[in-house]
């Protein structure tokens, strides 16, 4: 186990990739059970050069917010741009630009794309919302729309809202004048197997709109979209293009690939035919992560004792598993005065390896009532108040934005000693406020 440590430690970043999106994925073969043949592959060194590779993107941080995604594929779709694509990558988006033919393709003088639009009632000028991508031919009648979303959800009929105020909006002008379009709704992931054809929109105001939204919205992965840039990418240098919007392109379609949809990305199936192949060298570098992270989990168990709280072994008696990071605390009864009511309403829990390292406080069911009653207990300032369980995120400024602290057995002793003074702080300033 010792080399299977230090290959780990060496190669973190792409075995981390690989475990955690492609454990479903591992192997049998036996010629897969050596070490040296795993990490000497070419597969796997150039899956490990690709992610650790400059990225923008990654250098910018946390790309959860979609306005970023949405601006940067306004920005490309735009043939007024500078990226010198013209209109060849919008085409690809929304078809309906390319009309039937070359002949019938929107000029790009009259090809209008924003981003970030506000859309107001025209006659009641309440805000409706604000559209991702909006582009728009006024001389062919033609528009495209982009909803995106990352981490958040749609809010109460919004894809209809949209939709609807796209209808009322381009043919307010002439009633007889009708527009054809592309609405699509883009996802980290659809659950399709495959992209589905683009679904026509044809804009009037005189149509009935009475089937559900799927049947109006094209639905798109980031997947879908880095397939879309990819081939994109590939036809323009194969025409001698290049330049840096291209580049720029090439490092967003790896980020997508490993931020924001491994499983359908361009280093997919890479990463598939690596795990088959090793799937047992794998399957041993999983335990010896998860027994480098238990290392640094266990050295912080008596930091938790001390604000009484203790980890919680899993079966086995670890207190991790070799899939996920979660971490159990269980308040520790005796001489800490925890208030009667923690033990049967709260859960608490600690996460030190997954995208955001923190300590967790929940309520045990999906109350509001008590959500908000340990909340303002705790004095916890949150902006979501929907419903759920979560009263308390108490998170660790670790280096890295993105991936979790790079730990190894050289620096497992730092890490300790920086997140055992975050415990500390957690309790002075929430987790007293839940004792006598």
């Amino acid at each position: 186990m010792p080399d299977y440590i230090e290959a780990y430690t060496h190669n973190q970043v792409a075995v981390d990739f690989l475990l955690d999106g492609f454990s479903d994925k591992l192997g049998d073969n036996r010629l897969g059970d050596d070490l040296p043949t795993l990490v000497e592959a070419e597969d796997f060194q150039r899956l490990s050069r690709t992610l650790q590779s400059f990225n923008a993107f990654y250098a910018m941080g946390r790309l959860s917010n979609e306005i970023r995604h949405s601006n940067y594929i306004a920005f490309l779709l735009s043939p007024t741009e500078n990226h010198e694509f013209g209109a060849r990558l919008l085409h690809r988006l929304f078809p309906v630009f390319a009309g039937t033919g070359p002949d019938d393709a929107s000029d790009v003088a009259d090809i209008v794309v924003m981003r970030e639009y506000d859309v107001v009632d025209e006659e009641t000028r309440d805000n409706i919302g604000r559209l991702d991508l909006l582009a728009y031919d006024r001389r062919k009648c033609r528009v495209g729309v982009v909803e995106v979303k990352v981490g958040s959800k749609l809010g109460p009929q919004q894809l209809e809202r949209y939709r609807g105020w796209v209808d009322r909006y381009f043919c307010a002008a002439d009633d007889d004048i009708c527009w054809d379009g592309n609405l699509i709704y883009l996802t980290p992931s659809h659950g399709l197997s495959e992209a589905a054809p683009i679904i026509p929109y044809r804009i009037d105001t005189v149509s009935t709109r009475d089937v559900a939204e799927d049947q109006y919205w094209t639905a798109r992965s980031f997947g879908d979209i880095s397939a879309i840039f990819d081939a994109f990418l590939d036809e323009e240098r194969e025409a001698g293009r290049n330049n840096p919007a291209l580049d720029s392109l090439e490092q967003y379609i790896i980020y997508l690939g490993h931020h924001i949809c491994p499983r359908e990305g361009c280093l997919a199936p890479m990463a598939r035919t690596i795990a088959e192949v090793h799937g047992p060298a794998l399957r041993r570098l999983r335990e010896a992560r998860r027994d480098l992270r238990e290392q640094a989990v266990c050295a912080l168990t008596s930091h938790f004792a001390a604000i009484g709280l203790q980890l919680k072994p899993k079966r086995g008696g670890h207190f991790l598993s070799e899939r996920k990071s979660v971490v159990d605390l269980v308040p520790i009864e005796a001489a800490f005065g925890w208030q009667d009511d923690v033990f049967d309403d709260l859960r608490f829990s600690f996460n030190l390896f997954d995208a955001i390292p923190c300590i967790t406080v929940e309520t045990r069911t999906n109350d509001n009532e008590r959500c908000r009653k340990w909340r303002e207990i705790l004095n916890y300032k949150v902006t979501d108040r929907k419903p759920g369980k979560r009263v308390l995120t108490w998170k660790f400024a670790l280096p890295s934005p993105i991936n979790p602290y790079p730990v190894t057995s050289e620096n497992i002793g730092g890490l300790v000693t920086h997140v055992a003074l975050r415990i500390a702080q957690v309790d002075a300033a929430f987790l007293r406020k839940l004792k006598a």
